[in-house]
Parts: structure tokens; C-alpha cells; sequence
């Protein structure tokens, strides 16, 4: 008598024939996905870039360095098996000219902030909060 467990003809075949087309559909959603995310963080991106325009400033032009940073991590070539992860190659390369050219424009803003100001941090006219003493 024979307990063991034993494969059968149709478990031997090609497993790639064998997989259900439900299988293969959350690939294509996982892949659609990324890209969705992908482009989020590019207008994301794209819109910290447009409010350190607006008000240029050291946190504002930060923020939108910080982000471009981030989208060009993610436009590094695509690597084996994650290609259905990365943008299309074309796509890629057009991304990364537009990085290339909002870390040209955050250079020059950062040179008006710095002119603006004379090179030199502005005091605050506020009075400090702290050590303050009240009139007697």
C-alpha cells in the first residue's frame, strides 16, 4: 500500500498555462497602480513647485526640492521582474528632464531668496516669547 502523495499528469504541465486569468489581472491592477502613484507624486511635486514660486522661501523651495528628489528615486531604470512597476522608458527619460529643469529653477529661486535678503537671515520684529518679563 502507497500513502505518499503523487503530482498528476496535469499538475506536471506548464504552470504558466495552468494559471487562471484572475491571477494574471491583479498584475496589470498592481502595474496600473504604480504608475498612478507614480504620477501622484509628480504633481505633487509639480504643485509644492508652483507655491515656492508663489512665496519663495528657504521652507517652500525645500519642500519642492525634497519632492523632486523623491520623483526622480522613482524614475531610476526598471530592474527585473519590476519593469510592469516603472514608467514606460519614453515617459521616463521626459520625467527626468523635468527634474533636471525644477532643480535648475529651484537653484535660481533660492539665488533671489538669497539676494533679496542680502545673504543674511532677517530678524524677526516680533519680541521673543520667552524671557520676556512683564511691566511691573
Amino acid at each position: 500500500m502507497h500513502f505518499g502523495w503523487r503530482r498528476s499528469a496535469a499538475a506536471k504541465a506548464d504552470p504558466a498555462k495552468q494559471m487562471p486569468a484572475s491571477v494574471k489581472a491583479p498584475e496589470r491592477h498592481q502595474a496600473k497602480h504604480a504608475h498612478a502613484e507614480i504620477h501622484a507624486y509628480i504633481a505633487i511635486r509639480d504643485r509644492l513647485l508652483a507655491e515656492a514660486e508663489e512665496i519663495p522661501s528657504s521652507s517652500t523651495l525645500h519642500r519642492a526640492c525634497i519632492a523632486n528628489d523623491v520623483v526622480e528615486i522613482f524614475l531610476k531604470p526598471a530592474k527585473p521582474p519590476y519593469e510592469a512597476q516603472y514608467l514606460s522608458d519614453s515617459e521616463a527619460t521626459l520625467e527626468r528632464e523635468r527634474c533636471t529643469t525644477i532643480k535648475n529653477r529651484i537653484t535660481e529661486l533660492r539665488a533671489k531668496i538669497a539676494t533679496a535678503s542680502g545673504g543674511t537671515v532677517q530678524k524677526s520684529q516680533r519680541p521673543p516669547l520667552f524671557g520676556v518679563r512683564a511691566p511691573a
